[in-house]
């Protein structure tokens, strides 16, 4: 017979799954209009063949958040902002407001953290992360993602419960930020030659 403690845990553990379940699905709104295809690293994304991001000046316009669960809303928007800013800077890219060639906007669709419930069952925690936004020069798209960051990095045993929330939200705001980047510098993927089989040797030409 199951005891109240096994009771109480098994119906913890249902209502997580539950709350997974439903805010699992998203539908992203599509800021620009642009024709999104999946990326290799991005969920989604376009890219206009003008796009030279190499020895550009970019201007990050700071993320708006719309939903953020498990830690302060303000802080979340704030973190956020500062990794994708932080890691735009490290990869090279120029970061200004003075003439700059490019504009980065975006909004955080959702920023859930379940560290403090999910610590105790299993010794991680857990991010969601729903972005889009585009790339502007003047006033033409030249690049539009949306990406879906979910991520369950290990707990720190000495780090105090506190604290958690934030690093696992900075966590996957770092991964957002390689996708991005990775997506925006790196070049696409050639495409596959395509092969023709020749004719087999002493084989009857066309005659049509």
């Amino acid at each position: 017979m199951l005891t109240r403690t096994a009771i109480v845990l098994a119906s913890c553990l249902l209502g997580m799954m539950l709350l997974s379940a439903c805010t699992s699905s998203w539908h992203p709104s599509g800021l620009s209009g642009a024709p999104l295809q999946s990326g290799r690293f991005l969920q989604k994304f376009y890219r206009s063949p003008d796009l030279a991001p190499v020895g550009a000046i970019f201007q990050v316009e700071p993320f708006s958040v719309e939903q953020v669960s498990g830690f302060d809303a303000e802080a979340g928007g704030r973190l956020f902002n500062e990794e994708l800013l932080q890691a735009i800077q490290a990869n090279g890219l120029t970061v200004s407001g003075n003439t700059p060639r490019y504009i980065l906007s975006g909004q955080v669709r959702r920023f859930a953290i379940r560290s403090p419930a999910l610590r105790f069952f299993t010794g991680k925690g857990r991010a969601d992360l729903r972005i889009e936004g585009e790339i502007r020069q003047g006033q033409e798209v030249v690049f539009a993602f949306q990406d879906e960051v979910t991520i369950a990095p290990a707990i720190n045993p000495r780090c105090r419960p506190t604290l958690e929330p934030e690093l696992i939200a900075r966590q996957a705001a770092r991964r957002f930020a390689i996708n991005l980047l990775n997506e925006m510098l790196l070049p696409p993927t050639p495409l596959e030659p395509v092969i023709i089989p020749s004719a087999p040797q002493g084989a009857p030409a066309d005659e049509g």
